[in-house]
């Protein structure tokens, strides 16, 4: 698996290019910031390269204090990207299964070289519109949840349990 990350010099975008670029058929681990955590290299790419249909995997993306901030997204009832398992610890039983998201709050994906064809990003560009591009394309975005990632500061943390 190839990564791509940005540097003072290199923007993301010239970063996952650089990654894509030439014969080379594998996945790429795309890193907006932060640290990628224990990467299932293994599980991401026969989820990226198998007969699925999928172009790009995010992880569980937890806080500090261990809470899962996200565990994939819903579409929650006015059509915005709502975060699955918010406050939940770390191997709850009902974060452990995979499934099609809408999106993710996390700064890490990992991308079919396929699903960036035809994105055409510019300054403004975030992994957000890079995943609606791939869903675009007809392919999907999964969550895979033995792929955790600690979220950096700058995601705010899950809820804090508190009256109205």
């Amino acid at each position: 698996m190839l990564s791509a990350r940005p540097t003072a010099s290199l923007s993301l975008w010239d970063a996952v290019r650089a990654c894509l670029a030439g014969d080379h058929p594998a996945p790429c681990l795309v890193l907006a910031s932060g640290d990628p955590g224990h990467v299932p290299e293994q599980a991401l790419v026969d989820l990226l390269a198998g007969p699925f249909g999928i172009g790009a995997v995010t992880p569980l993306l937890y806080d500090a204090r261990g809470r899962v901030i996200e565990a994939g997204t819903y579409l929650g009832p006015a059509g915005t990207v709502t975060p699955f398992g918010a406050g939940s610890p770390l191997g709850a039983p009902e974060l452990a299964f995979r499934r099609d998201v809408p999106g993710t709050l996390s700064p890490v994906v990992a991308l079919a070289p396929a699903a960036w064809e035809g994105f055409e990003p510019n300054p403004t560009s975030t992994l957000a519109d890079l995943l609606a591009h791939v869903q675009a394309k007809g392919l999907r975005v999964v969550y895979e949840p033995t792929w955790h990632v600690r979220a950096p500061e700058s995601i705010p943390a899950g809820p804090v349990t508190g009256g109205p």
